[in-house]
């Protein structure tokens, strides 16, 4: 059974980050949070689950960790000066699935009027397909190590 996790773990990062980030990986995780683009691109949202701190995610990043079977609160937090709403999600985890949960974000200038600006603003966290998911953290995104659990 550990050989099969390694495994998966291995295919997940081909193409991915560099193999001394593969080491401070779970090889046993079975969720993934990923930020290919979001907006506002300078600020880093924190990612919480159960409202314990896993980790700040800037654009191009994912992390990945291990939770038990059961039902987590998974909480997408920026800071106040970005504009942007806080976003939370309810992911149910089974005995021996995976899932992938990705940070969105958008925050342009959508107009401008008479000494005014309009700014179209949203952020949100969602599920995602595993094998889309793959694919995206595969082809843009480096690893993050989120605090230990």
């Amino acid at each position: 059974m550990m050989r099969a996790k390694v495994l998966v773990a291995i295919l997940l990062l081909a193409n991915g980050p560099a193999a001394t980030e593969e080491a401070t990986r779970p090889a046993d995780a079975n969720l993934f949070i990923y930020r290919e683009h979001a907006e506002p691109t300078i600020w880093s949202p924190t990612i919480k689950i159960d409202d314990q701190k896993l980790v700040a995610l800037g654009n191009r990043r994912y992390t990945a960790t291990h939770l038990l079977p059961g039902t987590y609160k998974i909480k997408l937090i920026w800071p106040f000066l970005s504009g942007q709403r806080n976003a939370e999600m309810d992911v149910t985890i089974a005995e021996g699935e995976t899932r992938y949960v990705e940070v969105t974000g958008i925050s342009q200038l959508s107009g401008v009027g008479y000494q005014t600006y309009y700014f179209t603003l949203g952020s949100g966290i969602a599920d995602v397909r595993p094998e889309h998911a793959r694919v995206v953290i595969g082809r843009c995104c480096e690893f993050r190590a989120g605090i230990p659990n």
